[in-house]
């Protein structure tokens, strides 16, 4: 880590940045991986500790893509029909129906990051 120390630590960081925006956005492609390492290059930022990053992150989400598809076994319990709920437990339930698909989506992303 001593050579992240200054500039290069901050164009470092500034690269995770642009990496974990682009992941967040949903967009993260080859193209939004060419910029990425374009910038590493043109920065001086190790392409390695970077990759580096792209696979922590991919695990990380794969990992929590693991645990909603467990939580969808909770939800497969959860009543079909909403007759007789609040409208708070609707609400809830559709809530925890969302962030399981947000979390598919996030692991498809992951996924398409560890194949490059």
């Amino acid at each position: 880590c001593g050579d992240l120390i200054g500039d290069a630590g901050y164009r470092f960081v500034a690269s995770q940045a642009i990496l974990v925006a682009a992941i967040q956005s949903g967009n993260y492609d080859a193209r939004s991986r060419t910029l990425l390492l374009q910038f590493c290059r043109k920065y001086d930022v190790s392409v390695n500790s970077i990759a580096a990053v792209e696979l922590a992150l991919a695990i990380h989400l794969v990992d929590i893509a693991r645990k909603a598809a467990l939580d969808s076994l909770v939800q497969d319990m959860l009543p079909a029909d909403f007759s007789g709920m609040t409208e708070e437990e609707k609400k809830a339930i559709l809530k925890k129906r969302k962030k399981k698909q947000r979390y598919i989506r996030i692991a498809k992303i992951s996924g398409v990051a560890l194949v490059g």
